[in-house]
């Protein structure tokens, strides 16, 4: 029996539908990739299987026996709960059951039901069999599953104490992470969860989810992650699903064969009707008029019947003007430390440094970058990534060191947080057209290299995805 049942489901967002009727089923324990350009619905439609919303039309079924996880890309909710709690409350099945037994307990004790031999009967029978539940559900070893998640994810112990709100996006999205991994779900539904996760963490949850006994739906852009722990993969292109066997490695190569087989099938048939329209217009006036009625007849059932021209893939086409060149050297670092107060935030309240608390996260950097290298920069979530990237820009100041610019060296700096800057009111063009000295028609050349064309310009930002809004 599928734990999930998706049966034409159809949404639209203001005066745009995104889901046209979506169809799918899904067994229990299989893993499925959810894939899809940027705004094409993939949120809108892991919101509707999670039940945080209902769809125009079509239906959404659970299994009755099913539990429910989802993992939002931007998590909201309190911020006064401490990261252990929090996550504990995701077992919401096991704390409902642990409130069951003490009640059942303090029944147990009371003397209408102590004194009644049948009444005390029956209220045994019934902790006996909540009881058992509350310990095949791993009510017994809850806590203790809730710090192994939560160091799988990077936490510290001195971290389970700490607010939420103190946390910075990243570490948000991993304490949603553990609340929805310690419910241990019968369907999970993860919404880019390694969005925010360095490369250990990343193998840990895909370790994790190799060994989850549910079903589980992924949004992703890592393909590693996909080819690591899905066995099938949905396409939503247009508002319709289509299903694919195998990872994401497997459907891409499949997705090629089929676009190509359309390509050829649309080749022959345009080659066909213009066979057919020339025939008809070389002879519809003359002796071969009957033939070329035939010819139209036969041309309107090709025509019916018009295999659909494939879709052109769009890619961004991003290039960086000539600029003047700068001096050979980019930037210097000499003997350069940053420390954050303890003060409990995350890093500041920039958010500079993705980790909980506030330390010393670099000490003593010393490095020159020079004219057209390109760099990559590792390390483990906290380690100082941003704080170093933020120096280099100019938008922070070492505790102690230097930073120097080269010469005629104008910095850019694109953060993981930049689309929480944007305006949600404004549309897209209004946004990146600001106070900047261009028209509109120059505005709306330059956004159609990142893939926003004609109507899309006009778009409230509010209501674009968060790949939209990163691009």
């Amino acid at each position: 029996m599928p734990v999930l049942t998706v049966a034409d489901v159809a949404k639209s967002h203001a005066d745009l539908e995104i889901l046209k009727g979506v169809t799918f089923s899904l067994e229990p324990k299989e893993r499925v990739a959810l894939i899809g350009r940027n705004g094409t619905g993939k949120t809108t439609l892991l919101r509707l299987l999670a039940g945080l919303d209902e769809p125009d039309r079509g239906r959404v079924s659970l299994a009755g026996w099913a539990r429910v996880a989802y993992l939002p890309q931007t998590p909201e909710g309190p911020t006064e709960t401490a990261v252990l709690a929090h996550v504990l409350a995701g077992a919401a099945e096991v704390h409902a059951l642990e409130a069951r037994i003490h009640d059942l307990e303090h029944r147990m004790a009371a003397p209408e039901v102590h004194d009644d031999p049948a009444r005390l009967r029956d209220v045994m029978e019934e902790y006996s069999r909540v009881r058992e539940h509350f310990e095949h559900a791993g009510g017994f070893t809850l806590e203790t599953r809730a710090q192994v998640v939560l160091s799988g994810l990077g936490f510290g112990e001195s971290d389970h104490a700490r607010p939420l709100g103190v946390l910075s996006g990243g570490w948000r999205v991993r304490a949603e992470l553990a609340r929805a991994l310690l419910g241990e779900p019968d369907l999970l539904l993860l919404d880019e969860p390694t969005n925010h996760l360095d490369l250990a963490t990343t193998e840990w949850l895909e370790s994790y989810l190799k060994a989850f006994p549910g079903a589980c739906i992924v949004v992703s852009h890592d393909r590693y992650l996909l080819d690591a722990v899905t066995s099938r993969t949905l396409e939503l292109e247009d508002g319709h699903v289509e299903s694919y066997p195998g990872a994401y490695s497997a459907y891409v190569a499949l997705k090629a064969e089929q676009v190509r087989l359309q390509q050829d099938a649309w080749k022959r048939q345009q080659e066909e009707i213009e066979k057919l329209k020339d025939y008809i217009r070389r002879y519809k006036a003359g002796q071969r008029a009957a033939q070329a009625h035939s010819r139209e007849k036969m041309l309107a059932r090709v025509e019916n019947a018009a295999v659909d021209r494939p879709r052109e893939t769009r890619a961004m086409r991003v290039k960086a003007d000539a600029v003047p060149a700068s001096g050979r050297m980019v930037a210097r670092l000499k003997n350069v430390a940053k420390r954050f107060e303890d003060n409990g935030a995350s890093g500041g309240a920039s958010g500079a440094d993705d980790r909980p608390g506030g330390v010393e996260v670099l000490s003593g950097v010393s490095l020159e970058i020079y004219r057209g290298e390109r760099i990559g920069l590792l390390g483990p979530n906290g380690a100082g990534k941003s704080t170093l990237l933020r120096l280099i820009a100019g938008l922070d100041s070492p505790t102690s060191g230097i930073v120097t610019l080269g010469a005629g060296v104008r910095p850019r700096y694109f953060a993981q947080e930049s689309a929480e800057v944007l305006d949600p009111a404004n549309t897209v063009l209004d946004e990146i057209l600001a106070d900047r000295p261009m028209t509109p028609e120059q505005v709306r050349t330059y956004l159609g290299r990142f893939l926003f064309s004609g109507e899309d310009v006009f778009k409230r930002v509010g209501m674009l995805s968060g790949g939209e809004r990163q691009r």
